[in-house]
């Protein structure tokens, strides 16, 4: 039987209606076991006491809510031998010890995420990686996306002169669960993306291009794409781009060379 570890504030979505309330109550599910903490009702009943006093409930409703929730034979899990794991993801990826508890659980109690560092030129940054797997019916009931098999998020903890800030960002993947290897390919795409932006930048100037009327900034992108890849493929000389280009430019041989033309 497929088992979810469920969040509190996806709980409540099951007796408050609330924006994305159909997507959790697709966890309802008799085929699904459903985990949560012992500290999950608390969370609930902290929740339920907030919208109270906002006046948004009354404790009637909010007391038979939280019945309806414990009626659900949700299986509670102690979080104490959970507790030196979750620190420990806390720390590393800088989120509260709680939310970790739920991470850690997840993963069986043997939950860490693959993390990667680089620091130089008076940057440090520091990448966590999560994925989640089985999660077509849940993100993509109607099945738009083919061969959809996981979730993934990268936190991004960046530090630069003395600042620092968080990015997240989040896939969609064919992989099976493997955040090392969704680590791998988020570099490798990105490693490809900013060595491209570099070439193009220093040998065609595409940073200082101030084309930007109708099509013309893609075409012109499609011609120094086109550019590049030849001069890429003409091995002869053992120049840089630029070098190249300056060489073609002075030397119709050599450019009749690079466009694979026989004069």
């Amino acid at each position: 039987m497929t088992q979810f570890v469920v969040d509190a504030n996806v709980a409540i979505k099951w007796v408050v209606p609330e924006i994305h309330s159909a997507a959790a109550l697709r966890l309802r599910n008799p085929n699904y076991t459903l985990l949560v903490p012992d500290f999950f009702f608390p969370e609930i009943g902290n929740i339920l006491w907030k919208r109270v006093r906002r006046g948004e409930t009354t404790l009637e409703y909010a007391q038979e809510d939280l019945g309806a929730l414990m009626g659900l034979g949700l299986q509670i899990i102690p979080s104490l031998p959970l507790m030196p794991q979750a620190i420990e993801v806390a720390v590393r990826i800088q989120q509260a010890v709680y939310d970790c508890v739920y991470l850690t659980l997840a993963a069986g109690g043997l939950f860490m995420p693959p993390c990667t560092s680089e620091s130089g030129h008076g940057r440090e940054e520091i990448r966590h990686y999560l994925m989640l797997s089985n999660m077509a019916l849940l993100v993509d009931p109607t099945q738009k996306w083919s061969n959809l098999k996981s979730v993934g998020m990268v936190e991004s903890v960046r530090t630069v002169n003395g600042k620092t800030t968080v990015e997240t960002r989040y896939y969609i993947s064919s992989l099976d669960n493997n955040a090392k290897l969704l680590g791998q390919s988020v570099r490798s795409h990105w490693g490809i993306e900013n060595s491209l932006h570099w070439i193009l930048d220093v040998g065609f100037s595409e940073d200082d291009c101030r084309i930007r009327k109708d099509n013309a900034p893609q075409n012109f992108a499609v011609l120094r794409h086109i550019a590049l890849n030849l001069l890429g493929k003409e091995k002869s000389k053992k120049f840089g781009i630029k070098n190249k280009q300056f060489l073609a430019a002075m030397d119709d041989n050599y450019l009749a060379k690079i466009l694979d033309l026989n004069l």
